[in-house]
């Protein structure tokens, strides 16, 4: 079918519209409708059939406009175009003819133009034109240059911050709300972020360069950013300002989305990030332990595959940034250091419910263009460096959540010796220590199975000698380590 459709359309390109007299048309089929469709709209219409949609280039806009924002009304003056064609077709004074050189009558041309302007034709002409090549094309084609931002205004190079002129070719067709103005302001905004951050200049320029890298469809951070906080905060402020920013790139994660489940369901949620690069997600409830597998996935930079419902599956590179709302951090059960060189923990300790602003949301969406401006800058930093510096705030943030979850790496750190490769010790008397140190601690401990699968993430072997033992760690010689067992006395080893 692909074939056909190039061949007529080549064949259509060497055919003059006029010759000797003669104007030659388009068949009076509804195919005929189709290739004049795509001829008279050439470079201005695109089909995805990842989304079932039609994105049309509107050069009064300078943009792609999908159907949500635009697209519908402008398809719907391509479709009065092309029937003001037919109809013109059928009131010229040359002789008609196809472009297989057979005559057709003018009265047959408007009938045809008539016809052609009831609904079922109209559609029967949209529907042959999907595949047409040069009008189908992927959805993983569209907004593909990382460093390009669609903006109010054109096309923002990240990486030189300069405005070029938007064009067809670069498919962008998402656009956030803000033009680029490099004068712009955004007093209320920086004052917004100084009090969030406590007037901690480290952190106000991290979140300047998480907020930047977030504009791009870069990923080698490969970040999963924790907003850890509870109250009147900011945290819901910024978020929820940097998502009005974004405009098309961002998209809101439903709160069980990186929660952990044996749903076998269908991720749609997965599919509908396509092509975006802010995507917060909703507060969980406390408790809840993190689905770590996924986690990985999404900052990983591979390839995705996914599928809306009732659709086919696609493969798409996901470039989205994640931001985790809580108020209680969620639970992992993982040990090992991808995951946790992943989770960036970044507090929010400021306290605003003595004096709430309720008129700060409002004035911020008054500085979009002073707050992008504000990001690209960020980005810039970031982009010269190479890559993230965090501050003190948020390495400690990370190492307590580390720390809080990852008993058994505390455990090791305080009760054990792991820098002789020759010691080793009975598997259950390392249990047993671990567990009085837990209680100790008042932590809860893991179980033996899972233990054991904590220690083999960390490297360490079990070997058989008489009993089974644990190689390259001993106990320290410490009252934690050497607590009677809960049934009964801890061995040496």
């Amino acid at each position: 079918m692909v074939n056909l459709f190039d061949n007529f359309l080549n064949h259509d390109r060497g055919i003059p519209d006029q010759e000797h007299g003669r104007k030659f048309v388009r068949p009076l089929t509804d195919f005929g409708n189709a290739q004049m469709f795509a001829h008279l709209h050439r470079n201005l219409i695109i089909y995805v059939p990842q989304i079932g949609q039609f994105i049309i280039w509107s050069n009064n806009a300078k943009r792609w406009l999908r159907e949500e924002h635009g697209g519908r009304k402008q398809l719907g003056r391509l479709v009065k175009r092309f029937i003001y064609e037919r109809y013109a077709e059928a009131k010229s004074k040359q002789a008609l003819y196809t472009i297989n050189q057979e005559p057709i009558s003018n009265d047959d041309a408007l009938k045809w133009a008539k016809a052609s302007s009831a609904k079922g034709r109209i559609q029967a002409t949209l529907d042959l034109i999907k595949n047409m090549p040069g009008v189908c094309v992927s959805q993983a084609d569209l907004d593909t240059e990382p460093c390009l931002l669609g903006v109010a205004n054109g096309v923002l190079d990240l990486r030189t911050g300069k405005l070029i002129e938007n064009s067809p070719s670069l498919f962008i067709t998402r656009y956030c709300r803000a033009a680029c103005d490099p004068k712009a302001k955004a007093e209320e905004f920086l004052k917004f972020i100084a009090a969030v951050c406590l007037d901690r200049p480290d952190l106000v320029d991290f979140l300047q360069e998480v907020v930047g890298i977030a504009l791009s469809g870069l990923t080698k951070e490969q970040k999963f950013y924790i907003l850890l906080g509870t109250g009147a905060n900011g945290k819901s402020t910024l978020v929820e300002t940097l998502f009005h920013l974004l405009g098309d790139y961002s998209m809101g994660m439903p709160s069980h989305a990186f929660i952990k489940s044996e749903s076998r369901a269908i991720r749609n949620d997965i599919a509908r990030l396509l092509g975006v690069r802010f995507a917060p997600c909703a507060e969980i409830n406390t408790g809840k332990a993190l689905d770590e597998s996924m986690v990985k996935r999404a900052t990983g930079g591979d390839v995705m595959t996914a599928r809306f419902i009732g659709k086919e599956f696609f493969d798409f590179h996901l470039v989205a940034k994640f931001f985790f709302s809580v108020n209680t951090l969620p639970k992992v059960s993982g040990a090992d250091n991808g995951l946790y060189r992943r989770l960036t923990v970044i507090p929010f300790d400021a306290d605003f419910s003595a004096a709430p602003d309720k008129e700060l949301p409002e004035k911020l969406k008054a500085e979009m263009d002073g707050i992008l401006s504000w990001a690209v800058e960020g980005f810039k930093r970031w982009n010269k460096r190479g890559h993230l510096v965090q501050p003190d705030c948020v390495i400690e943030a990370c190492k307590a959540y580390r720390a809080e979850m990852d008993t058994v790496q505390s455990f090791l750190e305080d009760c054990c010796v792991t820098t002789d490769p020759t010691a080793s010790t009975p598997v259950g008397v390392l249990y047993e220590a671990y567990r009085h140190w837990a209680k100790g601690s008042l932590v809860e401990p893991a179980n033996l199975h899972l233990f054991g699968t904590l220690m083999g993430q960390k490297g360490f072997k079990k070997f058989k000698s008489g009993t089974w033992r644990w190689k390259g760690v001993a106990l320290k010689a410490s009252p934690t380590a050497t607590l009677p067992s809960l049934f009964g006395p801890v061995a040496g080893s």
